[in-house]
């Protein structure tokens, strides 16, 4: 939809995206994260420093994880 998508991975998709294992039982599905664009990864990652909050950047995205789950943040082309 216009409004988003929702994608589907393996745990082992899991990993190689993010570089760590998911909440939850490995065999089960289950929510494990999400992504939230935004208009400037500089002040978001400014933002999340300021509050303390250790940020990983793997390759042109922000993502942290909170209780198990990863909260993906990109950067969305202004239009």
């Amino acid at each position: 939809t216009d409004l988003g998508s929702i994608s589907m991975l393996t745990p082992a998709g899991f990993r190689e995206r993010f570089g760590a294992e998911s909440s939850g039982l490995a065999t089960t599905p289950h929510f494990a994260g999400f992504r939230i664009g935004v208009n400037d990864l500089g002040a978001t990652r400014a933002i999340l420093a300021k509050a303390g909050v250790e940020v990983r950047e793997p390759g042109g995205s922000l993502w942290i994880a909170l209780s198990g789950i990863v909260v993906e943040f990109t950067e969305h082309s202004q239009g």
